[in-house]
């Protein structure tokens, strides 16, 4: 099968046949989360796509359990949903909103991404949907466990290797 650089496929590709760990913060609604990783199966029957919500029942089972588990994937894919958007948006206009995750996907994301796994991200500006390859995780300067962090495009990173930190990177303006 050819893949598209970037594209959903290619990440199903680099998982190399281990099962691919869908995630989302805990304020997505359940359902949302259930058709998305849905349709992820019908797209691509022979990969395995596990549902984080049907693992657990509160936020803290997921950091509790999540230590002895990250190796068993080999990609993971995060879902988000806009926040904070003018009403008058047009959500087919592009990735609007605040995409935030809390402190529990944020080391989910950091894991994944320490582990070289790569990581996908699918944002939601209802109705319409997205896919990044190329994103920052940027943690607040005031974390609270249901906000962490924002997700933004990063389209100067690496696909599927996430930029944990601020972004744009900040760098040295004295010069070398």
């Amino acid at each position: 099968m050819t893949t598209f650089p970037g594209s959903l496929g290619d990440l199903v590709a680099r998982a190399e046949g281990w099962p691919i760990y869908c995630t989302a913060p805990m304020f997505v609604h359940r359902l949302l989360i259930v058709n998305i990783v849905s349709s992820f199966r019908r797209e691509f029957p022979s990969a395995t796509f596990v549902n984080s919500r049907t693992l657990d029942r509160r936020a803290n089972d997921r950091l509790r359990h999540w230590p002895a588990e990250c190796n068993r994937y080999g990609a993971g894919i995060v879902v988000t949903r806009g926040e904070g958007y003018p009403e008058p948006a047009d959500p087919f206009a592009g990735l609007a909103g605040e995409h935030v995750v809390s402190i529990g996907v944020g080391l989910e994301i950091t894991d994944l991404a320490g582990l070289g796994r790569p990581v996908g991200w699918h944002p939601v500006v209802f109705p319409a949907t997205y896919w990044l390859a190329r994103f920052a995780v940027e943690p607040f300067t005031e974390i609270e466990p249901a906000r962490y962090a924002r997700l933004l495009p990063a389209v100067d990173a690496e696909p599927f290797r996430p930029v944990i930190g601020p972004w744009p990177p900040l760098t040295d303006a004295g010069g070398a």
